[in-house]
This record gives structure tokens, sequence and C-alpha cells, in this order.
């Protein structure tokens, strides 16, 4: 460059007070790119926002709202009925997702709380052998019976009347037709017949409306 050249860039004035700032702090590079280029630095994807945002509702959601969503997300697993005894880890153990039972969208929710009811029955099980129907200790298999989950919400004082009081969140435990135990987690999404849905797995995890489907034997909320 020539040094009539470099003094009349030199000589250029800034062309407003921002510039004028950044060329004080020695940036004048910086300074251009940021006018001409406004807000890039800052500019986050939509997609981003949107899970900030709903990272954040997450947190600020109640223990109901949670054991909801987690029911509600095994709805799109493709889960099939298989009641297969299954050796797993203890604690914190699962059979496949694509895999389960009823009892097991109650343990799959109350996970998202951290709570798991795999420890927790056995646990009570083992100071309490005499409430539970069958004596012997299995890590495998003794949360995934509904008589023993049922024995545990009793224990922990989460019954509740059977014929009313019914909130998104608590579980409720019938008797089919067939004399089969069935269980599964109550949501805030009220059906046809003005009761809430119902969260349960008889050949595939569904939202339904059954909560007066069948005799209703046990009405649990946990924790109160």
């Amino acid at each position: 460059m020539s040094a009539i050249a470099s003094a009349k860039a030199e000589a250029t004035p800034p062309s407003n007070a921002r510039e004028m700032n950044e060329v004080n702090r020695g940036n004048p590079g910086e300074a251009r790119t940021k006018i001409h280029n406004p807000g890039t630095h800052h500019k986050e994807p939509a997609l981003n926002r949107q899970m900030i945002v709903a990272t954040i509702l997450l947190l600020q959601a109640t223990i109901p709202q949670k054991l909801i969503a987690s029911a509600r997300n095994q709805l799109t697993w493709g889960t099939t009925y298989d009641p297969s005894y299954v050796s797993m880890k203890y604690p914190g153990g699962d059979v496949d997702r694509t895999k389960g039972v009823c009892t097991d969208v109650i343990i799959r929710s109350y996970r998202s709380v951290h709570i798991d009811l795999q420890k927790l029955i056995i646990e009570h099980k083992r100071s309490h052998m005499s409430l539970y129907p069958k004596g012997k200790l299995d890590p495998n298999i003794d949360h995934r019976r509904v008589k023993n989950m049922a024995v545990f919400f009793r224990a922990k004082n989460a019954n509740l009347p059977t014929n009313k009081d019914w909130r998104p969140g608590d579980i409720v435990y019938w008797i089919l037709d067939s004399g089969l135990d069935h269980i599964g987690l109550v949501t805030d999404k009220r059906g046809p017949s003005g009761k809430y849905m119902v969260v349960h797995n008889m050949s595939t995890p569904l939202e339904e409306d059954v909560l007066g489907k069948w005799r209703v034997v046990g009405h649990y909320r946990y924790p109160k």
C-alpha cells in the first residue's frame, strides 16, 4: 500500500459511535463484522430454544405430571405384553423396553421421578415377609407382581377410597372379568365417560377410558 493510500485509510472516520468505541479498543475489524452482521453471534436455532423451554417445564413439573408424561412416552415405544421371567440387575433393573407387563408401566413411570420400586419393594418385603403372598425374595420379579405392588402401597399409607377422589397420577388396581390382577396409571385427560383415562398394558401400552371398566380393588397415590 502506498503512503498516500495508507494515510487515506487511517484518516477515514469510523461510521458510527459503536465502531468508534471498537476502534478505540484496537478492534476495528471486529467492529465492522458486528455492524455488517448484526445478531449473528447471539442467534440460536429455534429447535434449541424449544428444547430449553421443554427442559424448564419438565423441571417445574409436579410428580404426578412427570409420572403421566413418562407413561405417555411409553405409548411410543412399541412395547408388547410379555410376562416372561427375566433376570435383571438390582437395583435399577428393567426388562427390554420392547417388552413388559402392566406393572412395568408403573415401574418405568416412577423411575422418571427417581423412585425405584424394584429396590423399595424388595427392601420392604425383606423386612415384612409375612405381608406378601410369596415369601421368597426375588428382585427379578417381586416388584413386577400386582399383588406385591399393592401390599407396598398400602404399607406406605398410599391407599385411598376406590370409588372417589381420583386425581391425575394416581394408580388404579383392578380385578379383570377373567379374575386376573391388572394395574394402570391415571392421566389428566378425561374420556367420553367423563372419567380420567388410564395408561395400562394388556397387549401394548395404551391410554384408554377404562377407569370404570373393571372392578376396582385398589386406589393409590404415592407419594401422597
